[in-house]
């Protein structure tokens, strides 16, 4: 998993940009609900290869990154439990 984040310093809007494997696919539960329980505005791509996640907010967003990476931690580690 690689995660990029880009702020624009005159706005103050940010974009955290995901990347990983086609497996993610296997956790979508999980990670649609930590999406709606923290109110993001994700968009998600695939192809057959990679899943592209992209996280939109304003300047609040920066503050939300160690609960995000937390959540990405546990995913690539295997402490989120699957249904």
């Amino acid at each position: 998993m690689k995660a990029t984040l880009t702020q624009d310093l005159l706005t103050g809007d940010c974009r955290i940009t995901i990347k990983t494997c086609s497996e993610a696919i296997n956790y979508m539960g999980e990670i649609f609900a930590f999406i709606k329980d923290n109110g993001l505005y994700c968009r998600m791509n695939t192809d057959f290869y990679m899943v592209n996640f992209t996280i939109r907010g304003d300047q609040e967003l920066s503050g939300r990154i160690p609960k995000i990476m937390g959540f990405i931690n546990d995913i690539t580690c295997g402490r989120v439990k699957r249904d």
